[in-house]
């Protein structure tokens, strides 16, 4: 017997604080809810702080997504303001040396992080490169489980009726690689910039999506922001996708890529990479910065990619496995 109507109360920061790809998993969980779940979705301590004097009825599940010290805090006084039945944390965790204050970020994990893994049932991952870097956080192995992110249909390659959009002018007749990230440390564009003379000798000319980037090549065609549409259009027009991540838990630019039919060139990392079967699409960088040796790798994986093997490859992150997931995992900890 499952409890009937089951609340679940989501906390995530805000998307403003640069957290957008965690507010993409979190409307995939919400959306893969069966109909024996409610939820709810708080963005800061003073939601959860109303939510307590509002509603002193049972919350259900309280799900925790971010592995920041705010995240982290506000998260533990949440479970003493709510009491709930069962807590899920889903950290999206990156090594220490990838965050910005690494010397703060161990002292907070170490301090509250340990913590907050002590008193979630569950811990989800989205790959096995996560998973792995939690058990060496000393998350329990039997807490933890790989929860991947799922495909977008929308960018189903399969899909023809996308036309491709007259606003990259000169674009459209060029090679050119894409690269689609934040302005910040971790994304390490700073890789990028480095190797753009190799890229543009070898006949590629580099795109960087990223609102308001600081620091910029003077040679690089900077888009500060793109609809959809105009996303879907620089993936399929691009040779290949760079993502030059310190540390990506999973990576949804890398998803996307591999179903637009591109390789990707990454460094040892991105989560994407350690899926049965990526080795047909990513090239992993081993120095710090692209190598001839590179570019014609990738290139080599280009001529190799084919939509039946898109196809194959993405059937272990299709929305109705993600949801089935989800699912499972509400419903063994609420079973009574």
């Amino acid at each position: 017997m499952y409890v009937s109507k089951a609340r679940i109360v989501f906390f995530c920061r805000s998307p403003k604080f640069g957290t957008g790809g965690i507010w993409k998993v979190v409307e995939g969980q919400i959306r893969s809810l069966s109909a024996s779940y409610q939820h709810s979705l708080v963005s800061s301590f003073r939601e959860v702080w109303a939510k307590f004097f509002s509603d002193r009825s049972v919350n259900e599940v309280f799900w925790i997504h971010g592995f920041s010290d705010f995240v982290v805090i506000k998260g533990l006084l949440g479970i003493v303001l709510l009491r709930p039945a069962c807590v899920i944390w889903q950290p999206h965790a990156h090594p220490f040396v990838a965050h910005s204050r690494p010397f703060l970020a161990r002292f907070f994990f170490t301090m509250f992080g340990s913590l907050l893994a002590k008193l979630s049932d569950v811990v989800v991952s989205v790959s096995p490169l996560e998973r792995d870097l939690l058990y060496s956080l000393g998350v329990s192995e039997r807490k933890l489980k790989v929860v991947p992110n799922f495909v977008d249909d929308a960018w189903d390659i399969s899909d023809d009726s996308l036309e491709l959009s007259s606003d990259f002018g000169d674009l459209l007749q060029s090679n050119f690689v894409l690269v689609v990230a934040r302005d910040e440390p971790n994304k390490n564009l700073q890789r990028v910039y480095e190797s753009t003379t190799l890229l543009e000798s070898s006949g590629y000319k580099v795109v960087v999506v990223c609102p308001n980037l600081t620091h910029r090549h003077s040679s690089w065609f900077v888009f500060d922001q793109v609809d959809e549409k105009q996303l879907k259009s620089l993936f399929r027009l691009s040779s290949f996708v760079v993502i030059p991540s310190n540390f990506e838990a999973f990576s949804l630019v890398g998803l996307q890529a591999i179903q637009s039919c591109k390789p990707l060139l990454c460094w040892r990392g991105v989560g994407l990479s350690s899926f049965s079967g990526s080795e047909q699409f990513v090239r992993i960088v081993s120095e710090d910065h692209i190598e001839v040796e590179d570019i014609r790798a990738v290139a080599s994986l280009k001529r190799g990619i084919s939509t039946s093997v898109v196809h194959e490859f993405l059937q272990q992150f299709r929305f109705t496995q993600y949801q089935c997931l989800v699912n499972t995992i509400l419903d063994k900890l609420l079973e009574t």
